[in-house]
């Protein structure tokens, strides 16, 4: 063993000794331990100035109200976060023209979520009150269409109801595109869908 390993060693326990002693009820002083142990002079007065500077020092007190801030911060930067990340995504022309894009209709996409092609349309007309559309709606269509939440949610939320491009109506004319309805409304007055597809949209719709 050589020197070096040695005075490590005996410091290691030195130190544990002193520390244990720290805790008694009648703990040396700085000087017995210098004259007991010399050569260990610096480290001892080292350790002394340290335990005395913490023994010093408060605690952090931490409130709820604090606890509280920390995690409303934390939101506020992922809200941050999120917003620009979201503010790069593409703005989707249509849900019909996304879902044809990807191989699909808005046919398809409606029956995949248990819901009519004419609530879907009415949906991609954006006819429906945004305010009103449940929060998992938005999560289902990105899923279908294999895009994000956040560009489904602003397509929905754009306030002007139009015409879907690219959808084949039946009418000879032109359709009119009338006012925005609740979603629940459309969801109730759509004669094509079933009373369990209905219950099940208009729960969604109460749990949000």
């Amino acid at each position: 063993m050589n020197t070096e390993t040695t005075y490590t060693l005996e410091m290691d326990e030195l130190y544990a000794a002193w520390s244990e002693n720290r805790e008694s009820a009648t703990p040396h002083t700085l000087k017995e331990w210098t004259a007991r142990y010399p050569q260990y002079a610096l480290n001892l007065a080292q350790w002394a100035v340290t335990e005395s500077l913490l023994e010093l020092t408060p605690e952090p007190i931490i409130t709820l109200e604090m606890t509280a801030q920390s995690r409303e911060i934390g939101r506020n930067v992922l809200a941050e976060a999120r917003a620009r990340y979201e503010a790069t995504l593409p703005a989707l022309v249509s849900i019909n023209a996304t879902a044809k894009a990807n191989g699909s209709s808005l046919n398809a996409l409606a029956q995949s979520l248990g819901m009519s092609s004419r609530t879907m349309q009415t949906l991609d007309m954006r006819q429906a009150r945004f305010e009103t559309l449940p929060a998992r709606l938005f999560a289902l269509i990105a899923e279908k269409l294999e895009v994000s939440a956040a560009q489904v949610r602003n397509y929905l939320q754009f306030n002007t109801a139009t015409l879907a491009p690219g959808v084949a109506y039946k009418s000879n004319g032109v359709p009119q595109v009338g006012e925005q309805k609740d979603f629940a409304d459309i969801i109730q007055s759509d004669m094509t869908m079933t009373d369990e597809q209905k219950a099940a949209w208009l729960a969604e719709d109460e749990e949000d």
